[in-house]
């Protein structure tokens, strides 16, 4: 999971440097939108997850 976070960083600081020195400012948005959803996902997946999890034994256990 680390490797592939890495590897979603460095596409997303590939694009900002080319939006910068091109001045494309969809090629800096999508970098920065990357580089945000690959610091962010994995947390949002673990919170899920453990959420998912407690209401599914919860269910389980026949609480409401």
């Amino acid at each position: 999971m680390d490797i592939l976070q890495a590897i979603v960083l460095v596409i997303g600081a590939v694009f900002l440097v080319l939006g910068y020195r091109k001045t494309h400012r969809n090629y800096m948005l999508a970098g920065a939108l990357v580089m945000v959803a690959a610091l962010a996902t994995p947390d949002f997946i673990r919170g899920f997850k453990k959420g998912y999890g407690e209401a599914l034994e919860a269910h389980q256990a026949g609480s409401p």
